[in-house]
């Protein structure tokens, strides 16, 4: 994809949050204590604080300061990978720090301290692989852990248990594979899930069956597996598109799932 083309994109998929109201932008800069001018992640927390995550720390905005979270090899309450690749909410109001190394620290906001103990932490919330990719919050307060190659985990934390979705074809309704790369969900209470073949579920959200499968992979290489990522715009319609590879993006109507690729010659 030329720059020009993930720009509009970009632009696109930013103005489908965007109410009618004056914007204002204020500058962060490295001389304004910003550990790095490499950000790689941003989110909102529900306190009202950003978070960013760069090459080189933590960084937390109150709107008048930054400030930094960094490692230190001596004290083990620290995070333990500077270079911050994503950044999820999940329970408790606690923040999941994802390495570039895919490792997890876990930020416990009360304690003010970072948790990397993983065999713990799988335990404490059953999940079903230490494996994570993302984490989703759904409109019920449910938790959804995307293991990569080990299909999902939903965890609901007022009852405090777990339910696992994977592929097996032996069961009617089952996930199509088990490398889910990202999910949303629609007004209507349903999730989209794509997955690294191009794939599509479309699932129930009573019973997690799936109850529309869409294909987009006829443009995909069979050969390469994609970190595709997948947003619901105002009108329902999904779209499907992969920052690192050339070919557009996918514009599925939520009323027939008829396809379109949206491209530089579209």
């Amino acid at each position: 994809m030329n720059r020009s083309l993930f720009l509009f994109f970009t632009l696109f998929f930013l103005s489908l949050n965007l109410s009618a109201q004056e914007i204002k932008f204020k500058k962060l800069q490295t001389e304004q204590n910003l550990s790095s001018k490499h950000v790689q992640a941003i989110i909102k927390d529900s306190d009202g604080y950003m978070w960013f995550g760069t090459f080189n720390g933590l960084n937390r905005y109150d709107g008048i300061k930054t400030k930094i979270y960094l490692g230190d090899e001596n004290d083990s309450s620290t995070i333990n990978n500077n270079n911050i690749y994503d950044i999820f909410e999940g329970m408790d109001g606690d923040l999941w720090i994802k390495g570039i190394d895919t490792v997890f620290n876990v930020y416990n906001k009360d304690k003010g301290i970072f948790v990397d103990d993983f065999d713990e932490i799988k335990a404490r919330y059953q999940l079903k692989s230490k494996g994570i990719s993302k984490i989703f919050k759904d409109s019920q307060g449910r938790f959804w852990f995307l293991h990569p190659h080990n299909g999902l985990t939903i965890y609901n934390q007022g009852k405090e248990e777990s339910r696992y979705l994977i592929s097996d074809a032996a069961v009617e309704g089952s996930l199509s594979g088990n490398n889910v790369t990202d999910i949303q969900e629609d007004a209507s209470g349903k999730f989209w899930l794509v997955y690294d073949n191009g794939t599509i579920d479309v699932l129930s959200g009573s019973s997690f069956k799936v109850d529309h499968r869409i294909l987009i992979g006829e443009v995909l290489s069979h050969t390469q597996k994609y970190d595709l990522k997948i947003t619901l715009d105002t009108e329902g319609d999904a779209w499907v598109y992969c920052p690192n590879h050339a070919f557009g993006a996918f514009l599925i109507d939520h009323k027939d799932f008829s396809v379109a690729n949206i491209n530089e010659n579209f």
